[in-house]
């Protein structure tokens, strides 16, 4: 049995990362209540806390919230991202808790745009912080512009955006492209 004092000497991340809980407890019946598994996550590592998860759905219900702050969506992994979409729309308080979103769009061969990009997910996305986009999830310019007017009105959060093109040139340290805003026509490419 884990005692207040057991939890209380594990209180730095590294801690609670090596901290072992007989898992042969019945978990419904488990000593520690929501709140207390809930706390615990915040301090594990994305590994340790995928793990926790994986074991009971109440300790995914504890988990869940926490894994969900951050979220990385890869066009190339098509299946999982779609899941994400699915659960994301499903519950919609999971949408609540995402702070950072990394959405990396990869090369496609064939050259050809493709949207893989669920906007009603952004829209939702109330309480997002910072974004960071490498290449762009647009199929055409009305996309975009969709994208761009849903942060506007439903992201009134957002702090930081990234947007990184998926190429590096050694030696160039000025990139300049036409973005159709006479306000600001070249932008500094940082190395």
């Amino acid at each position: 049995m884990y005692t207040q004092s057991t939890l209380n000497k594990c209180s730095r991340k590294s801690e609670f990362s090596t901290l072992r809980i007989p898992w042969h407890h019945q978990v419904n019946n488990t000593m520690l209540a929501l709140e207390l598994w809930s706390t615990i996550c915040y301090h594990l590592d994305r590994s340790d806390l995928a793990n926790l998860a994986r074991t009971s759905s109440q300790l995914l219900a504890a988990a869940r919230p926490v894994l969900y702050q951050s979220v990385h969506l890869r066009s190339d992994r098509r299946g999982g991202t779609q899941a994400t979409f699915n659960l994301l729309n499903s519950d919609p308080s999971l949408t609540k808790k995402i702070t950072d979103i990394h959405v990396f769009t990869a090369w496609q061969k064939d050259g050809e745009a493709k949207a893989w990009l669920d906007l009603s997910v952004i829209s939702k996305l109330t309480q997002l912080r910072s974004m960071t986009m490498i290449a762009s999830p647009f199929k055409d310019a009305e996309e975009q512009k969709t994208f761009l007017k849903i942060l506007n009105e439903s992201c009134s959060s957002l702090r930081e955006f990234t947007y990184r093109q998926d190429f590096r040139i050694a030696g160039i340290e000025r990139l300049i492209w036409d973005d159709q805003d006479d306000r600001s026509p070249s932008h500094t490419l940082r190395t």
